[in-house]
C-alpha cells in the first residue's frame, strides 16, 4: 500500500540526489531549489520508506499530473501500480474534470505504463532544456474521466445509459458517478450511503455499454466509488455480485481486492420496479467488501 502525504524539504533533499541510467537521466535530480514546492507530494511505502513523488498543478477546471519514482526502484513492474496510486489521490483531493500528462516523447515505458491505466496522446510539442536541447513531449489524457453525475448532465446521460437508480430531485443518500469518453456517457455507479444490507456504503448498478466493455470502465468505476467512500470517512465498503450468473464482475472484484463478506447468501426473486417500469429478477447475492 502507497502512502501520499504533503512534501518536504527533506523531500526535495532526496530527490535532488536521485541519478538515473542513460537515457533517463534527463530526469536526474536537480540542486537548484524547485518551483512552487506546495505542489509536490512524498510516496512512502508499508515501511515508511520514501518510493517517490508526485507532482499536481492545478489548471481548472484540469489537472496536470507528474510523478517520479525512486532511481532503484524503476523498471520493477512497480509503475502502474505506482502511477495508478497518484491518480486515485488527485482525483479525490482535486476533483478534476481532466487528468493530463505531459511526458518525454523517447520514454516508451512510461507511455505503455500510461496507456494500460487508460490515457492516450493527444498532441505533441518541444520543450528546450540545458543541457539536452529541445527535447519532444507528448501530451496525454484519461481517455475515461469519472465524476458525480449532475442535475444538468441527466438528460443526456440518460438518453445512453439505464440510470436503473435514478432519483428526482436527488437526494444525498446516494449518488450517482458517471464515466466520460469525452463528451459521451460510457458508463456509470450508484453509490447508495444508507439503508443498505451490510450498513456501509455499497456500490450498485454498475453499468458499462457494450460496445465499451473490455477498457476497465468498470474497474474506474469502482476506484472512483471507493475513493468518493474514502473522502467521506469510510474505511470499508460493500455490494453484491450474482452467485452464478456474472462469473465476470466475481473475477473483476476480486482483482480489485473484494473479498466474500461471509453472510448468508440473499435470494432475490419476483417483479420489482425500476424507475416505475416492472422487471422480473430470479438470482442469488453474493456480498463482498473491501477494507479502504
Amino acid at each position: 500500500m502507497i502512502t501520499i502525504e504533503d512534501g518536504s524539504q527533506r523531500l526535495q533533499q532526496l530527490i535532488a540526489g536521485w541519478r538515473y541510467p542513460e537515457p533517463y537521466d534527463f530526469y536526474d535530480g536537480d540542486p537548484e531549489p524547485v518551483l512552487n514546492p506546495e505542489r509536490f507530494f512524498e510516496a512512502r511505502d508499508e515501511q515508511g520508506d520514501t518510493i517517490g513523488f508526485y507532482y499536481f498543478e492545478p489548471k481548472p477546471p484540469n489537472l496536470d499530473y507528474g510523478l517520479g519514482l525512486r532511481p532503484d526502484l524503476t523498471g520493477q513492474g512497480r509503475g502502474l501500480e505506482f502511477f495508478r496510486a497518484g491518480l486515485e489521490f488527485a482525483h479525490e483531493r482535486y476533483r478534476p474534470e481532466r487528468v493530463f500528462l505531459h511526458v518525454a516523447a523517447f520514454n516508451e515505458r512510461a507511455r505503455r505504463v500510461y496507456e494500460r491505466a487508460g490515457f492516450r496522446v493527444v498532441s505533441a510539442h518541444v520543450r528546450s532544456f540545458e543541457g539536452f536541447g529541445a527535447v519532444p513531449f507528448v501530451t496525454m489524457i484519461e481517455r475515461i474521466s469519472v465524476r458525480q453525475l449532475e442535475p444538468a448532465d441527466v438528460a443526456a446521460v440518460d438518453r445512453r445509459l439505464p440510470l436503473s437508480r435514478l432519483r428526482e430531485p436527488f437526494e444525498d443518500s446516494s449518488t450517482y458517478l458517471i464515466a466520460w469518453d469525452g463528451d459521451q456517457p460510457v458508463g456509470h455507479a450508484h453509490i447508495a450511503w444508507s439503508g443498505t444490507h451490510m450498513a456501509l456504503p455499497e456500490i450498485q448498478d454498475v453499468f458499462v455499454l457494450p460496445a465499451e466493455r473490455r477498457r476497465r470502465i468498470a474497474s474506474e468505476l469502482t476506484r472512483a466509488a471507493e475513493a468518493e467512500a474514502r473522502s467521506r470517512g469510510w474505511d470499508r465498503i460493500s455490494l453484491s455480485v450474482s452467485q452464478t450468473d456474472n462469473p465476470d464482475a466475481s473475477r473483476l472484484y476480486e482483482q480489485l481486492g473484494y473479498v466474500d463478506a461471509g453472510l448468508e447468501r440473499v435470494r432475490v426473486s419476483g417483479e420489482i420496479l425500476i424507475r416505475g417500469r416492472p422487471f422480473y429478477v430470479d438470482d442469488t447475492l453474493v456480498y463482498l467488501t473491501k477494507s479502504l
